[in-house]
């Protein structure tokens, strides 16, 4: 590690406490303390004076988080990744450094994408009623909006609400590169914005407790778990102005639970049409994605929606669930026991995309 000057505004700000707590992680990088260490490592970054020090440590720091996820073994790999990426959320200069080293190494190690495989999409109707399989349950059996959130705890989703932020200049940067056609909203707006989430963001899955992360860094970073991944396609998606709910999903075999999101297409009140806007969103992805893939994760065989009446109005969500990998497409989910509805940011009212 090279001299740096730094100001010293208490141990953990110190940059002379950088090495031994280098040297703690590397022993055990995916040990109890190893997020500290790196929490300190990131407060010593920035607390690098000169501009120029403060990057080259960074890129030096970078180069040694890069080695530890390379030579993590499978088992630990997403540990460590995890323990990097959110122990390194005080230090934006640490997180650009780490960005553009894994991308070095990606480029490197670039293989080209699957191509998709053509498989004859298999239609089904079921008159008016919207097909949720992935949730067991019927959101017009009996039960309104407020009692979806009351069965399913509003509360767990708070963090995640408060940090969906569709101003935030690094999310309209993001929205500018992603959208390809300027105008009105639409439904190919809707799948740029899918895609980028789904190019741009690793997806890191995770055993260990973890709180969502404001979508900037999440963007600048390249990397976040479910709650990140869908607080950052909300935040894009609301910024052109789609309404967006936050979904919570559990399996009854896993003690692990899993959010994504869904994007509003309709507020259509007529049954026939709203199936009708339903069929067209349907059609719209199946052209765009030139496939219908059944992946053996996704139990479903059919893109998913759901209709829910919020504040007297039925409103139809299509499901994205943007962790599944590149070959994933706008509609596809997972397989669920149990799933809970919740506005993204309540009060919005959003627009209603073209087709």
């Amino acid at each position: 590690m090279p001299t740096l000057r730094g100001k010293k505004d208490g141990p953990d700000a110190d940059v002379r406490s950088i090495p031994s707590a280098l040297a703690r992680f590397k022993a055990n990088p995916s040990g109890p303390d190893a997020r500290e260490d790196i929490v300190v490592i990131a407060r010593a970054v920035e607390s690098i004076t000169d501009a120029s020090e403060r990057t080259k440590a960074a890129r030096l720091l970078a180069k040694e988080f890069a080695t530890a996820i390379d030579e993590a073994g499978p088992a630990q790999k997403s540990e460590v990744v995890s323990t990097i990426g959110f122990g390194l959320d005080e230090s934006p200069t640490m997180i650009r450094a780490l960005r553009d080293e894994t991308d070095i190494k990606t480029q490197q190690d670039a293989k080209p994408r699957r191509e998709r495989v053509r498989e004859r999409p298999r239609p089904v109707y079921d008159g008016d009623r919207v097909i949720i399989e992935i949730v067991g349950v019927d959101p017009f059996a009996g039960t309104g909006y407020a009692d979806l959130l009351r069965r399913s705890g509003r509360g767990a989703l708070s963090d995640s609400q408060r940090m969906i932020t569709p101003d935030d200049p690094v999310v309209l940067r993001a929205v500018k590169e992603a959208v390809r056609k300027k105008g009105p909203l639409s439904i190919d707006q809707i799948c740029d914005i899918f895609d980028y989430v789904v190019r741009k963001i690793e997806y890191l899955n995770t055993s260990h407790p973890t709180e969502p992360r404001l979508p900037a860094v999440t963007l600048e970073a390249g990397i976040g778990d479910c709650k990140c991944m869908s607080v950052a396609l909300a935040s894009m998606l609301e910024a052109i102005g789609a309404k967006t709910i936050l979904v919570s999903a559990k399996n009854h075999s896993s003690d692990l639970g899993h959010e994504f999101i869904g994007v509003m297409i309709s507020e259509e009140p007529n049954d026939y049409r709203r199936g009708m806007v339903k069929n067209a969103v349907r059609a719209a992805i199946l052209s765009r994605y030139d496939v219908f893939i059944g992946l053996v994760y996704m139990k479903n065989t059919e893109l998913q929606f759901v209709e829910l009446e919020v504040r007297g109005k039925k409103q139809t969500y299509l499901l994205l669930e943007a962790t599944t990998g590149p070959t994933t497409v706008p509609g596809k989910t997972g397989s669920f026991d149990e799933v809970g509805y919740h506005e993204s940011r309540p009060g919005i009212v959003g627009m209603t995309p073209s087709v």
